[in-house]
């Protein structure tokens, strides 16, 4: 007897690509930016992220693409954020 196949969880759609420019919604905050990553990674839950290069400096969110011990992509201090594609409202 043939063992059964279990249905895989089907993979998430990327939607947008490396260098789109776009605007995003956090915590009911908007800002607008350019994707500089977009990918999968074992350092965060699984599903697609958007590494995005901010158009202004923001404190609270804001990073330099260096995300737990790994750099995923490179932009200037406190420009950085990481998001997930429902997160972007427009390109």
């Amino acid at each position: 007897m043939a063992a059964e196949k279990k249905d895989e969880p089907k993979k998430e759609e990327i939607k947008y690509k490396k260098d789109d420019k776009i605007s995003l919604k956090v915590k009911d905050e908007e800002f607008t930016g350019q994707i500089r990553w977009i990918g999968e990674s074992e350092k965060w839950d699984k599903g697609v992220w958007v590494g995005v290069q901010l158009d202004q400096e923001n404190l609270t969110f804001g990073h330099d693409g260096y995300f737990n011990q790994e750099r995923f992509f490179g932009c200037p201090a406190n420009h950085g954020i990481y998001i997930r594609q429902n997160q972007i409202i427009k390109l």
